[in-house]
């Protein structure tokens, strides 16, 4: 018996039945793996950085990046700006670990302000490797929550499109 016959002798619905588990388990191991690579790396290290030394900086540029998520625009905000750290000096542009990303930009647009060149601010930086450094240390527990409700969202709709509720009328 060929492989071909095999497969045609199989019932597709009890072959539907008999993937529904193993198929839920991967949507739900693949959304704890978005979780894992996406959110919490940079939630962990804007943790870590709560818990580092600060010293004054000034900022030396600040402007909007302009970016296309498919179809829309995005802008992406940027602070240049300069600290010094025992007496060496260091240039950084990382604002926050957690990116951020408005659409269509008023958040972006909201930092830009916050941060006019020649203005001073704190810089958090890590007393192992001074030249990490950030603006804003404070973990954004939010968006990490959102993307699991998105993600959990997705993989809901993608399970219930294979495996409708309601069952199919039988033709007589």
């Amino acid at each position: 018996m060929t492989i071909t016959e095999t497969l045609e002798k199989v019932d597709k619905k009890t072959l539907k039945e008999r993937v529904k588990i193993p198929f839920l388990v991967g949507l739900v191991a693949l959304v704890i793996a978005l979780f894992l690579s996406l959110d919490l790396p940079p939630l962990i290290k804007a943790s870590q950085a709560m818990s580092w030394k600060q010293v004054p900086g000034i900022t030396r540029r600040a402007g909007l990046s302009h970016m296309v998520l498919g179809r829309d625009p995005a802008w992406r905000p940027i602070v240049v700006y300069h600290y010094k750290v025992d007496g060496t000096a260091y240039v950084n542009d990382t604002i926050s670990f957690q990116e951020w990303l408005g659409l269509p930009g008023f958040e972006a647009g909201q930092i830009r302000t916050r941060y006019i060149p020649g203005t001073a601010v704190t810089v958090v930086y890590n007393p192992e490797n001074p030249q990490e450094s950030c603006l804003e240390a404070e973990p954004r527990y939010l968006d990490p929550f959102m993307h699991m409700v998105c993600y959990i969202m997705f993989a809901a709709l993608v399970f219930l499109s294979c495996y409708p509720p309601v069952k199919p009328e039988e033709r007589v």
